[in-house]
């Protein structure tokens, strides 16, 4: 996927709004620390509990985030690279 975020899409007042097709909504972003180039949080959903961290570099971005819903786990992994500036 490729795309432009905002400054608040990766701040924890951007989790809020996950998902915006109206299926599910995190209800608490909790534990959100921001320490160097890493960034930690806990969520919570009415079904759903989760853990992610994310690790920045000039230019890269790695990151995973962990949940458990209804008796199952999951594990997701990510990665990223800046392509240049974003266009209007």
């Amino acid at each position: 996927m490729i795309g432009c975020l905002t400054a608040l899409a990766v701040t924890s007042a951007g989790a809020q709004g996950a998902r915006r097709d109206g299926r599910w909504e995190v209800k608490k972003v909790s534990d959100y620390k921001m320490d160097g180039n890493k960034v930690n949080w806990s969520v919570a959903c009415d079904q759903m509990t989760g853990a992610g961290e994310f690790v920045y570099s000039a230019d890269t971005y790695t990151g995973t985030m962990r949940v458990k819903s209804q008796g199952k786990e999951m594990t997701m992994k990510y990665a990223g690279k800046r392509l240049g500036d974003c266009t209007k």
